[in-house]
């Protein structure tokens, strides 16, 4: 993210972490079962069969008359400001900026982030009808627990079937701790499952299936407006608008390799992270309640 040029400081430049897991909804965690697992080695727009062929389909039928806006699979974006508020509207100042993008109030309850596994359906297109969310993650969900707690009591309203919007809705697997959560997140995005996959969601967010073929086979392709681009090269009437868009729509990363897939990592640097650290994080499953290899005692 550093090399890419994003930043804490600039919301629309963000910087980008994975939905690792896709099982926001069970008991018990179990980290050693692939089935745990997002499909890391395709963007949030392909996780069902439905969705991606709907957006191959956009994207091969893609017509536009004034020939200034190439074919593209989504006109929203995975990280943008508005997705950064979303996700964290309880901490300040994130929550006034929140309220900013919103003419001076929250959004509607039904709107705002509440529950991690609706969240998830929503991105990955598991809903049954596409809304157009491929939203991907922020880093504090996988190590601050105060960014899914409403530690400062904020009024964010009731939802249509009468849920009082406070705290996140948490899985069901982290029993209701901020902190286990947080952990087990940190815990799978250091798995050996999830580490042999991430390569290929660098190669898809910062490396060479960014832009180009590339990107459109792996249907990895978003609006221009949110590409690198000289804006003191465009027209001076579409100036304000390309600049609403990028500040509206966020921005994709600097790619930082172009011809070849990211490195493996090695077994032996992923076992060295999943090893017990005092206050961090155990493995324990005391402490994480991650249930593996199909027993729930510490092993």
């Amino acid at each position: 993210n550093t090399y890419a040029g994003r930043s804490h400081n600039d919301l629309n430049q963000y910087p980008v972490f994975p939905w690792v897991l896709a099982d926001y909804t069970s008991a018990h965690l179990d980290l050693n079962d692939p089935a745990s697992y997002r499909d890391l080695s395709k963007p949030m727009g392909a996780q069902t069969a439905a969705r991606a062929e709907e957006y191959r389909r956009r994207y091969d039928e893609w017509e536009d008359a004034s020939g200034q806006v190439p074919a593209f699979h989504y006109g929203t974006h995975y990280s943008s400001a508005a997705v950064v508020c979303s996700f964290l509207l309880r901490l300040q100042p994130y929550s006034a900026l929140h309220r900013a993008l919103q003419d001076g109030r929250f959004d509607l309850p039904d709107r705002l982030f509440h529950s991690l596994a609706e969240e998830w359906r929503l991105a990955s297109g598991e809903r049954g009808h596409d809304t157009g969310c491929v939203k991907e993650l922020v880093p504090e969900l996988f190590y601050m627990r105060e960014a899914t707690l409403n530690i400062n009591g904020l009024e964010l309203g009731t939802r249509q079937d009468g849920t009082t919007v406070a705290h996140v809705q948490l899985p069901r697997w982290s029993r209701g701790s901020a902190w286990r959560f947080a952990n087990c997140m940190r815990q799978a995005i250091e798995s050996p499952i999830a580490s042999r996959s991430l390569p290929s969601w660098l190669d898809l967010v910062f490396g060479y299936k960014q832009q180009g073929e590339a990107a459109a086979a792996a249907l990895n392709v978003f609006y221009y407006s949110t590409y690198r681009m000289d804006l003191n090269t465009v027209d001076p009437e579409q100036h304000a608008a390309l600049l609403s868009q990028i500040q509206n729509f966020g921005q994709t990363p600097e790619r930082l390799w172009r011809d070849r897939p990211h490195p493996k990592r090695s077994l032996a640097a992923t076992l060295n992270t999943m090893r017990p650290m005092p206050l961090l994080m155990s493995l324990s499953s005391e402490k994480l309640d991650v249930a593996r290899h199909g027993h729930s005692g510490a092993h």
